[in-house]
């Protein structure tokens, strides 16, 4: 009974040992990201808040520098595995981690329309975030901010 008690203790030591993993491999998304597409400049910062969560903002602004889109963004690590948080005015949208490596990362969320699966990719030129939900994808390539 004492070895399967140990066993199951060091499972959940482990699962939570590679989860925070997770947060440690993406400190290539920290920085301040922009992409210029369709008349729209997006702007995406992330910095890193400790050990286990990742912190962002988000927003697009058009040609007269309107904001025509804003959310705060949180990618964190807990007992129960990693999570991508996006914060709406209007809602909060909560992405399991599906996959992750050292260059790249997706997040899903089967229940949200739009998207339902979030990818970064860290790519030589800087990042691609990919959107894809209902039929319907978007892909933003982000440089890094000067």
């Amino acid at each position: 009974m004492r070895s399967l008690t140990l066993c199951f203790y060091l499972l959940i030591a482990v699962s939570v040992y590679s989860n925070a993993q997770s947060v440690e491999q993406l400190n290539w998304l920290v920085g301040d990201w922009v992409c210029e597409k369709d008349g729209l400049t997006t702007t995406e910062s992330w910095s890193q808040r400790n050990d286990s969560t990742l912190v962002g903002t988000s927003f697009t602004v058009n040609k007269d520098f309107e904001t025509v889109f804003e959310e705060a963004l949180k990618i964190q690590t807990t007992s129960e595995g990693t999570e991508y948080i996006a914060v709406l005015p209007t809602k909060t949208a909560v992405f399991k981690l599906k996959d992750g490596s050292k260059k790249s990362v997706s997040f899903i969320d089967p229940k949200n329309d739009f998207p339902s699966l979030i990818t970064y990719v860290k790519t030589s030129k800087g990042l691609r975030v990919s959107l894809e939900g209902k039929g319907n994808k978007q892909v933003m390539e982000f440089v890094r901010s000067k």
